[in-house]
C-alpha cells in the first residue's frame, strides 16, 4: 500500500468535512470537464464522475486506480505522475485533493507542477487544492 493509499484509507477529512467538500465540488463541477490528480480510492470521483461532462482520474498507484474505477465506473482512469500529467486535453477543473499536494514537499517541484497544471486548464479553468504548505503561498500569490 502506497503512502497515498494510506492517506485515503484514513480519510483526509472527517466524514462531515468530506461531505461538505464533495457537495461544493458537485455544485461547481457539474457538467464540466474535470481532472482529478491523485484520485486515490475515488472518494471524490465517485461523487463527481456521474455528473461531470468528463472525468479523468489519475494516480501513480495501480491499486488505487483499480479501487477508484470500482467506485467511479464513469471515470476515465490513468496511471501516471500528478507532477507532470501526460495529457493533451484541457479541463475546466483540475483537482488535487485529500492532502495530496502536500506530497510535493520540494517548493520548486510544487511550483513546476502548478505551472504544468495551469497548462491543462481551459481559458476560465480552476485548480482546486485543499492543502497548501505555508512556504508556497508567496509563489501562489505572485501568480506562479
Amino acid at each position: 500500500m502506497s503512502d497515498l493509499d494510506r492517506g485515503d484509507a484514513a480519510m483526509p477529512h472527517d466524514a462531515d468535512r468530506s461531505a461538505l467538500q464533495c457537495e461544493w465540488l458537485a455544485t461547481a463541477c457539474r457538467g464540466h470537464d474535470v481532472l482529478d490528480l491523485g484520485c486515490g480510492d475515488g472518494r471524490v470521483a465517485s461523487v463527481l464522475a456521474p455528473i461531470a461532462e468528463s472525468y479523468v482520474a489519475l494516480d501513480n498507484d495501480g491499486e488505487a486506480i483499480r479501487r477508484c474505477q470500482e467506485r467511479a465506473p464513469d471515470a476515465t482512469m490513468i496511471e501516471g505522475d500528478l507532477r507532470d500529467p501526460q495529457l493533451d486535453s484541457c479541463y475546466d477543473y483540475v483537482l488535487c485533493l485529500g492532502n495530496t499536494f502536500s506530497l510535493l514537499w520540494d517548493v520548486e517541484e510544487a511550483v513546476a507542477s502548478l505551472v504544468r497544471w495551469r497548462q491543462l486548464l481551459t481559458e476560465n479553468g480552476v485548480v482546486v487544492i485543499d492543502d497548501l504548505a505555508d512556504d508556497l503561498w508567496p509563489e501562489l500569490a505572485e501568480g506562479r
